[in-house]
């Protein structure tokens, strides 16, 4: 149900304005008091003509309009009609009715309503062409509109009694005469506005009450009812212009219902036969859905179309508002139809050339967004986006400006065609920061943005841009990312129109902030790596430094006091051996001799720690080096009485570009000697490998000593360089191995790592980074 207003929660401002114009509507003309009298003695169903008559009479100019519409009349008897009474009854009360109301609604806008001229006479029956269809709003077409709804709805009445019980022709025609008053009250107080509402509607092809609620804040309805109350009509004809244009399910149960149905009705059918312009350029409602709970069939109505037009003529020829023939009527609904069809084929040819732009430009940003490269970096999405711009806009100068943050400075982006590159440099505008956001936004006028533009294009053409360009907005932010494309072309030439080549920017600008911050990103990441390196480095080597102080104190104390025990020890262990007679003898002095050689090996590792030898690096071949290693590491499992399985057999594998490595031969064989002999202890089934390559990251030089043995546990990994770790039994090996292959690899400011799966092998990575010969780095260095 509509209603009279229907402001929104929280808009009293909307409300009020509303309710002034609702005031406002009883400052416009009012009916006669004869008329007004008429209407409620008609409406009683109990009148008198005499009565009737006398209030005409008492009214001199009403006298003259009821005469007048006798003489009007095609009558036989007309010409004799000279009193009030025998009008009244030669007419009809109804008739009486319906023509003094026609005449005072009239009258009341009729400073307005233009009366037809000889030359609109002449155009109509054929002499001229007929004018076209207002733009605007028109209220000689709303009078006419209004005229052929009566005229539909009074024919309806007649053909199907069935359908409207109780309802008389009269009374269908008067209700339809004003059910679309409210738009003369509208446009009689707010001229200006209710054109715009016009044109709006005949624009977007909606509704006209729709227009009104959103441009005026209530529609026609609501200012009809309104004036109703205000002229003080029935309420019949309150609910009709009320209510009328609703379809008949959705009306409430009032008991003018089958009326506003029937004026519904024929509103439809006046707009199906163009009979006036009422406005409204929104879709019709189905003829069928409205006529058949009625009972009215939709051919009947529109068979009807014939009497309706003459009835019209008719009408308008009695009172003198509109003389013209039905043909010419008809001629003009024709005409009227002709434009109304001209009008939304226009329409439809325009929003076809709309809907093909779009189509292109959804075509271009696809083909744009679809590059797989395009994300890659920064420097590759400006690359991309210049080359979708010059499809766009056509070839010539183009950059793209960025701005990481408002205080930043400008950093402007060039793609140079032949080569595929983008070059960047950075830009201070004058007088410093400059907001990018600020200077290329659509409010950005005035004499500071037209010097930033003048130094913008100096800057251009001192690298060899034009002098002029043309600014497109791509990404702005006032606290993030901005970005706008410059380009020596006006971009009005886009065959993507406007909204097309503002979707594009915006897809364009996307991209670019992206790669940046992928950039941005990649890059944080790349330093919090390093950062993550450094640290671990930095924590294992003060680890080792305070284990090596510790190691150092005591292995300095231990060597000091036994040292002397130990060498008389020796001398006393070789002199029994050599006095030995007996086997016995001879194999207990041997074993004296030998454990105070494990005893001194012990403290020249300690001293090792305690005070570690300079590396006396010289150019060694690294393939020799290696199977050097291999052979001690055999010798030394061999004798220390661990059986290893014989299908396991090192396999060295060096690439060859290697050649030489600028090493300490002896420390870094003895750390790779330590490396092998745990490989071939740690129970491989087939592989043990000794692997030498050069990281392509950093170019060190790289020893991984890999096995697919048992493995090391978690504990076993976390304390391997510990000094006298080891998880074997007691007395089978000292624990020192890892621990001195580790101080050789650092005196060589190397690394050595493990990596351990339990159950699946060991692999130790021994890395070195000064390790090229001096000739050698040079030669790399020219190269580079």
């Amino acid at each position: 149900m509509k209603t009279e207003t229907n402001p929104s929660r929280g808009e009293p401002a909307k409300a009020a304005h509303v309710e002034l114009i609702l005031q406002q509507i009883a400052s416009l003309p009012t009916l006669s008091p004869v008329a007004v009298r008429i209407m409620r003695i008609a409406q009683s169903g109990e009148a008198d003509l005499r009565e009737v008559a006398r209030l005409i009479e008492s009214d001199p100019a009403v006298t003259a309009r009821v005469l007048a519409l006798c003489r009007r009349a095609d009558m036989g008897v007309s010409k004799k009609i000279t009193t009030v009474d025998r009008a009244v009854v030669m007419l009809g009360l109804e008739a009486v009715r319906a023509a003094l109301l026609s005449v005072e609604i009239h009258e009341a806008f009729g400073h307005t309503i233009e009366k037809t001229d000889p030359a609109t006479l002449r155009r109509r029956s054929g002499d001229e062409a007929p004018p076209a269809d207002p733009s605007g709003f028109s209220r000689r077409e709303l009078w006419r509109h209004c005229l052929g709804v009566a005229c539909a709805a009074e024919t309806i009445a007649e053909i199907h009694p069935a359908g409207f019980p109780g309802l008389s022709p009269q009374e269908a025609f008067v209700a339809g005469l004003l059910h679309d008053l409210g738009k003369l009250a509208l446009d009689a107080l707010l001229p200006k506005s209710y054109q715009k509402v016009a044109s709006l509607s005949a624009e977007r092809r909606l509704n006209i009450a729709e227009v009104e609620r959103r441009v005026l804040g209530l529609d026609h309805h609501a200012a009809g009812k309104r004036l109703a109350e205000h002229w003080g009509l029935p309420h019949a004809l309150q609910d009709v212009m009320w209510l009328h244009g609703q379809p008949f399910a959705l009306l409430p149960d009032v008991p003018h219902r089958p009326l506003v149905a029937l004026v519904t009705i024929a509103d439809a059918l006046a707009r199906r036969l163009h009979l006036g312009w009422s406005g409204n350029h929104g879709p019709s409602e189905d003829f069928a859905s409205l006529c058949t709970p009625c009972g009215v069939v939709p051919a009947q109505a529109e068979n009807a179309q014939a009497l309706i037009l003459e009835r019209m003529s008719e009408r308008a020829r009695d009172l003198g508002v509109d003389e013209a023939p039905s043909a010419a009527v008809l001629v003009e609904c024709i005409t009227r139809a002709n434009s109304q069809l001209g009008a939304v084929s226009a329409q439809l040819e325009q929003r076809a050339r709309e809907s093909r732009r779009s189509t292109d430009a959804l075509g271009i940003i696809a083909r744009f967004l679809s590059s797989e490269d395009h994300a890659r970096s920064g420097a590759v999405a400006v690359g991309h986006c210049l080359r979708s711009a010059a499809e766009v806009i056509g070839p010539g100068y183009a950059a793209i400006i960025t701005q990481a943050r408002e205080s930043a400075p400008w950093t402007l982006h060039v793609h140079d065609a032949s080569t595929g590159r983008v070059s960047s440099v950075g830009l201070t505008p004058p007088g410093g920061a400059e907001s990018l956001a600020a200077f290329a936004g659509e409010g950005a006028l005035g004499t500071r943005r037209a010097a930033v533009l003048t130094w913008l294009s100096g800057e251009v053409a001192a690298r060899g841009g034009p002098p002029d360009l043309h600014v497109i907005p791509m990404l702005l932010s006032a606290s993030s990312l901005s970005a706008v494309l410059v380009h020596e072309r006006a971009p009005a030439g886009a065959e993507i129109g406007a909204p097309g080549l503002s979707a594009l920017a915006a897809a364009w600008g996307a991209s670019i902030a992206s790669a940046l911050r992928h950039d941005g990103a990649r890059r944080l990441s790349e330093q919090l790596a390093e950062v993550n390196r450094e640290l671990a480095e930095a924590q294992n080597k003060l680890v080792e430094q305070r284990s090596m102080l510790r190691l150092g104190e005591l292995a300095a104390g231990a060597a000091h006091e036994m040292n002397n025990p130990l060498t008389v020890i020796s001398g006393m262990a070789q002199m029994l051996s050599d006095s030995a007679r007996t086997t016995d003898q001879k194999t207990a002095s041997a074993a004296i001799v030998s454990a105070s050689e494990k005893l001194t090996e012990l403290i020249t590792s300690l001293h090792l720690f305690a005070d570690p030898p300079k590396p006396h690096r010289a150019p060694a071949d690294l393939a020799e080096l290696l199977a050097g290693a291999v052979r001690s590491a055999r010798q030394r499992v061999a004798q220390s009485g661990r059986a290893r399985p014989p299908q396991v057999r090192p396999e060295i594998v060096c690439d060859p570009s290697i050649g030489r490595a600028l090493i300490d031969r002896s420390q870094i064989s003895l750390a790779v000697t330590e490396l092998i002999v745990n490989a071939l202890q740690a129970g491989p089934r087939r592989l043990v490998q000794v692997r030498a390559q050069i990281d392509p990251f950093d170019g060190r030089l790289v020893i991984a000593v890999s096995d697919d043995g048992s493995g090391m546990s978690s504990h076993a990994l976390e304390h391997a360089f510990d000094p006298f770790f080891s998880e074997l039994p007691a007395g089978r090996r000292t624990g020192l191995g890892l621990t001195r292959a580790r101080r050789y690899v650092d005196l060589h400011g190397g690394e050595l790592t493990l990596e351990s799966v339990p159950g699946k092998g060991t692999t130790a990575r021994l890395a070195l980074p000064d390790w090229r010969p001096a000739a050698r780095t040079d030669a790399v260095e020219r190269a580079a």
